[in-house]
């Protein structure tokens, strides 16, 4: 591709995204005193082509989801790797219109914390990063996910709502 045909197929990629894909940032909670932040993109579809378009123009991962209860089977792109994130999203932002605000978070979040070995948060970052998910969360039409606390001696779970200062 030459000059305006980039433009063009980025212009369509990011369209895809914006229409088809999730930019987010998961917490994974092997603990509640250290929790684990990772920024991702996800785009998924019945359709091949836009998959692979994606997996060749940024990298990550392409792969094909079995199908259940015979529906046909999804397509799809991750982009959790740090690098791509930083390409695809910095290469897709002056043409994102739904999702620039996540990006821009998720850029943010990426710079401002860089990876450090098994991923675990320095303990005055756990706060700070919290935000960002809640944040991009907020932008996504996500809201607030109930926390979980044992109850009983069976192990069953009772939801509990936290607010969280943004």
């Amino acid at each position: 591709m030459q000059g305006n045909s980039k433009e063009i197929e980025y212009a369509y990629l990011a369209g895809i995204i914006d229409g088809e894909g999730a930019i987010f940032i998961t917490r994974d909670l092997f603990s509640t005193k250290n929790p684990v932040y990772r920024a991702e993109i996800r785009v998924g579809m019945i359709d091949e082509k836009p998959i692979k378009r994606l997996h060749v123009a940024f990298g990550g991962t392409a792969l094909l989801e079995k199908s259940y209860h015979h529906k046909r089977p999804m397509w799809r792109w991750l982009g959790s790797n740090r690098e791509v994130l930083k390409f695809c999203l910095t290469t897709l932002l002056p043409y994102l219109d739904v999702k620039k605000e996540q990006a821009k978070l998720v850029l943010e979040f990426n710079d401002r914390f860089p990876r450090r070995n098994g991923h675990w948060a320095i303990p005055g970052q756990i706060e700070e990063k919290e935000r960002y998910w809640i944040r991009v969360r907020e932008l996504n039409g996500i809201a607030m996910p109930a926390t979980t606390e044992r109850t009983g001696n069976r192990g069953r779970r009772k939801s509990v709502r936290i607010e969280a200062p943004v």
